[in-house]
């Protein structure tokens, strides 16, 4: 993605889905919980993204989705971004984070065949891409999660929200770096990790 943040609040841990009705698939009622840049999700980008999750799940991997449900970033243990892509319901893994070179992959289904020790070694092996974060000074640890204003539909007063879950991503150091700044500036005690 070229975006040097991201909204970490996008993935299938959020808690509630505000005044949103429940979708449906094949009849039976689920709430969507990760919901990316997209508004519009076809019926089989949804249905991937729910075996991805149920996948990374299965084999006991700390995953959360992030950014567009078309292509989603996946973090690993809150740490990296993995080196992986799914194209239609293929997950592939790769050998760096700019990388295409497809070094294992999964397809993704209700009952997955996978090796997961040659994930866990895709996951060792490969040096993965470094995520960051802005958090208060206090305990327990806050993020920041995104920004509120005062006055929603003029945009006035805007004021940051601190969570101590779902951080806001920065995919740069320079750039957490300049919002923790930012923070500092407007009376916080912020740092960027």
């Amino acid at each position: 993605m070229g975006t040097e943040e991201v909204n970490g609040n996008m993935n299938d841990n959020n808690k509630g889905n505000g005044n949103k009705k429940p979708s449906t698939y094949k009849g039976k009622k689920f709430d969507k919980k990760f919901t990316g840049k997209k508004t519009e999700v076809n019926d089989v980008t949804e249905r991937r993204n729910k075996l991805l999750i149920k996948f990374f799940r299965l084999i006991d991997l700390p995953v959360r989705l992030i950014g567009d449900d078309d292509k989603p970033d996946m973090i690993y243990n809150e740490e990296v971004i993995l080196n992986a892509f799914v194209n239609n319901f293929e997950l592939n893994f790769t050998d760096s984070p700019t990388s295409k070179n497809v070094v294992y992959s999964v397809k993704l289904n209700e009952n997955p065949r996978f090796d997961k020790n040659r994930i866990l070694q895709c996951l060792t092996e490969y040096k993965a891409r470094a995520i960051f974060r802005v958090s208060l000074k206090t305990t327990p640890k806050l993020y920041l999660t995104g920004y509120n204003f005062l006055n929603k539909e003029e945009k006035l007063g805007r004021y940051p929200v601190f969570s101590s879950y779902n951080p806001k991503i920065y995919f740069t150091e320079e750039k957490a770096k300049e919002i923790a700044n930012e923070l500092n500036n407007d009376g916080y005690q912020a740092i960027h990790e």
